[in-house]
């Protein structure tokens, strides 16, 4: 063999090596920025700082409209429905703790590149919709810390909600689970997301789905017992409605989201909390008509 195919053998060598080389630093990006893709199991042993005792939702009706994208953040989680454009459920935790140094609430929301759907702020613009946050950018920043606090403007965290139920209706009740139910228990747990029709109709401007309602539940434990309070409002509320007026038990809220929201106790504590709604322990009527402040 000449010299000159040697050398046009090495050629072809070097490039064939180069080429599998740029092969593998993709796909090792790939797996360095994968997402999980599906809800962990009831049975879940993570330990982090938002970790659900109840255990995570599980969809009850495996369709489409269940499917979830499970986000985790600093200091809460997400079932995220890149078909929806919505977060199905959010999970995080309130405690009583003292406000720390909270940073101003920037005016931008942030797309969440995890996810397929790539919601961006402007979607919402002119809508007559708020961007309306699940997990609470006030108490998360109260509870964590300034990064966390903005992971709460991701898009992927916010569903659409009127006006009056966004910055009335939905605000008073963030207030008292933050001011008022962390001192009755040590801490709580809530669950929240939005409520779909069967036919939702879209964002003007994008493809977001609107809900007809939200929920939003209350998990707690004193002493060996636990106790729920549980919320499904529509969007037509004025905002100073009584709390109490959209009070509702767990099954009414699963029944019309497809999700089982606490699967992870014993069936018998299970099925007692989830028909319950006139537990006294937290003393709604104590906060039933808080004031709006806008």
């Amino acid at each position: 063999m000449s010299v000159w195919q040697n050398k046009g053998i090495n050629f072809w060598v070097r490039v064939l090596l180069a080429v599998l080389v740029g092969i593998l630093v993709i796909i090792g990006a790939c797996s360095k920025n994968a997402v999980q893709t599906t809800t962990p199991s009831a049975d879940t042993s993570s330990t982090t700082a938002h970790d659900l005792p109840t255990g995570w939702p599980v969809a009850i009706k495996h369709d489409a409209h269940h499917s979830v994208q499970f986000l985790s953040n600093r200091c809460y989680d997400v079932g995220y429905s890149n078909e929806r454009a919505n977060p199905l459920w959010v999970a995080y935790r309130v405690a009583d703790k003292h406000d720390g140094q909270i940073d101003k609430r920037q005016d931008r929301f942030i797309t969440d590149t995890r996810t397929s759907a790539k919601i961006v702020h402007d979607h919402y613009k002119h809508s007559g919709y708020d961007r309306g946050h699940m997990a609470p950018n006030h108490a998360i920043a109260a509870m964590c810390d300034d990064e966390a606090q903005k992971e709460t403007f991701f898009m992927s965290n916010i569903t659409p909600q009127s006006k009056g139920l966004n910055q009335r209706w939905w605000e008073r009740l963030e207030r008292a689970e933050f001011s008022y139910f962390t001192h009755i228990f040590k801490e709580v747990w809530v669950i929240d997301g939005p409520v779909f029709g069967a036919h939702p109709v879209l964002l003007p401007n994008g493809p977001v789905q609107v809900p007809e309602a939200c929920y939003k539940v209350f998990v707690a434990k004193k002493g060996d017992q636990w106790h729920v309070l549980a919320f499904m409002v529509d969007q037509g509320v004025n905002g100073d409605e009584a709390f109490s007026q959209y009070r509702v038990s767990i099954n009414e809220i699963e029944q019309r989201i497809g999700f089982d929201l606490l699967p992870k106790l014993p069936n018998e504590l299970k099925t007692k909390l989830k028909q319950d709604k006139t537990d006294q322990i937290w003393k709604l009527s104590e906060v039933d008509h808080l004031p709006t402040r806008f």
